[in-house]
């Protein structure tokens, strides 16, 4: 699901070619799939009239996450329908807003005002037509009937209005030029009764890749009762200082914004974050403690005894001096790189450097301004930080076994009270071989980690059932 597109300025097209009006039975009772779906694809290809075939028709909305509805798209415009006859509806997107906007909270945060729904019709008694909008994430059954429901929907629908194909290269090569639409996306509108489930993917990736792990951990009830779904979003080019700390920023923003007096027990002390690959060392920088360990990997003197402007000191300090999240407080890691990865060294590391458009917000001001202000003072600066000012720092150099950052981060320890899973992929099932032809086993390995598993998988793993099967169970806790 592509969670990170801010502004959409699309309106839903007609098709070009509108069905016929379906043949429907004059029998009271609810109509089948197939008439279903066919009415439905009529009725909104004709811009929802009054009345079908000459049968009034309306439309109701039971849907506890849809207010307002202006318009729906039927799921065959974009996605597989759920077409077992036993099951009662149709599938589609209800909308609230024409140009498919996302209803934002904060500066970095917005919620989907689209939902996937079952559209079920029934032919009343007095002869018209009813279509009952529901929820097949809430309730799968209606009258003892199961709901026909299509839980990767809502990744399909936005995967559908993707600006870019190659998206994933995009954020990696040119970073600033996505940082506007860095942020959460909120499945549904927030919920106190929920655990915030937070999403953050690796390089490379785009929220979208969840769409398997987070689609079956939706069908689950008694998991999507629990959980509400939060999907951060990264350039994923930039540098993992710079990364955590937008994520510790926007995400202290968002919790104050709905629970301003910290009243929310499931966000304030149940937050859960599944992290893949490179998110994983994102969350970690996040809650780790003793960061000075960080800071002096790239500054020979204290930050105060520098020569800076305090809006400049600030951006030290909230990415190299910083207080670690509170909220977190379980981990789920997935192919994580703890200690590296050997492909970002080498031939893969220079083109990065190559390619990669260098940041210039690591002082929160210009690179070149930057630069003169490190350089008037020799000895400030260590080599590492000398590479991060130049631009010469980017995720993929952070990778490097070697670099600085990955080698701060395993020697600062993650705050009392997270807890901490770690599943580790690997192409043999055991601790033998490759690894997952991206990270080694001896990498992906986290010795301080409350439980460790591994599947027999590649690097991406969050496609894989059996991936999805041990998270599931580690929610479940």
């Amino acid at each position: 699901m592509r969670l990170f597109v801010i502004a959409l300025a699309l309106v839903l097209a007609a098709c070009s070619s509108v069905p016929d009006a379906p043949q429907i039975p004059d029998k009271t009772g609810y109509l089948t799939q197939r008439t279903t779906r066919q009415l439905v694809e009529y009725w909104a290809g004709n811009g929802y009239p009054d009345t079908v075939a000459g049968r009034p028709i309306r439309l109701v909305d039971e849907h506890p996450h849809v207010e307002n509805i202006t318009g729906l798209t039927p799921a065959e415009k974009f996605s597989k329908d759920d077409k077992n006859p036993g099951h009662l509806g149709t599938v589609a997107m209800m909308h609230t807003r024409e140009d498919l906007k996302l209803k934002q909270i904060t500066s970095q945060a917005w919620q989907f005002t689209s939902q996937p729904a079952t559209i079920v019709a029934r032919s009343e008694r007095d002869g018209s037509l009813k279509l009952t909008a529901l929820d097949f994430r809430e309730n799968n059954q209606l009258g003892g009937l199961p709901l026909a429901s299509n839980f990767r929907l809502p990744f399909d629908f936005a995967e559908e209005q993707e600006p870019s194909s190659i998206v994933h290269l995009l954020t990696l090569l040119d970073p600033a030029g996505w940082s506007d639409r860095r942020g959460f996306y909120l499945a549904t509108e927030y919920d106190p009764e929920k655990i915030p489930l937070i999403f953050i993917h690796g390089l490379l990736s785009t929220p979208v890749d969840f769409e398997f792990l987070a689609s079956t951990i939706a069908s689950k009830p008694d998991l999507w009762d629990r959980y509400q779904f939060w999907f951060y979003f990264y350039p994923t080019g930039d540098p993992r200082v710079l990364t955590a700390a937008n994520f510790r920023e926007d995400f202290r923003v968002l919790v104050r914004t709905p629970d301003p007096d910290k009243n929310d027990r499931p966000l304030r002390k149940e937050t859960t974050i599944v992290a893949h690959s490179m998110g994983g060392l994102i969350t970690r920088l996040s809650l780790s403690e003793e960061p000075e360990k960080l800071y002096q990997k790239y500054f020979n003197r204290p930050v105060d005894d520098i020569r800076l402007l305090p809006y400049q000191r600030k951006r030290i300090r909230e990415q190299l001096l910083f207080e670690p999240l509170e909220e977190p407080s379980k981990v789920i890691f997935l192919a994580t790189p703890h200690k590296g990865a050997g492909l970002a060294g080498g031939p893969l590391l220079w083109l990065a450097q190559k390619l990669v458009k260098a940041p210039a917000r690591i002082l929160g001001t210009t690179l070149s301004t930057a630069q003169n202000i490190a350089f008037a003072e020799p000895g400030i600066l260590t080599q590492q930080g000398a590479s991060l000012l130049s631009g010469n720092e980017v995720s993929v150099s952070e990778l490097n076994p070697e670099s600085a950052a990955l080698q701060a981060l395993n020697e600062m320890p993650i705050r009392s009270g997270v807890e901490l899973h770690n599943i580790v992929a690997t192409i043999t099932g055991s601790e033998r071989g490759l690894g997952d032809w991206v990270v080694p086993y001896t990498s992906a390995k986290l010795e301080q980690a409350d439980s460790q598993t591994i599947v027999r998988s590649g690097h991406w793993l969050i496609k894989d059932k059996e991936t999805a099967e041990e998270v599931i169970k580690l929610l479940r806790r």
